[in-house]
């Protein structure tokens, strides 16, 4: 998510070879954490680190 802010949840899943859902869950605890943030639509928005 650091050297591409505009990778998906499927995308990060594929390159991992780990279930969309496992990383869906994963970014929802650092969402809820607020330790990152999406900012724009799911299709066109990019990831940001909360400072």
């Amino acid at each position: 998510m650091q050297s591409n802010p505009n990778i998906t949840i499927a995308q990060i899943a594929l390159y991992l070879d780990i279930p969309k859902r496992t990383i869906e869950n994963n970014v929802k605890k650092l969402k809820d954490k607020h330790i990152i943030e999406r900012l724009g639509a799911d299709k066109n928005g990019i990831w940001r680190g909360v400072e």
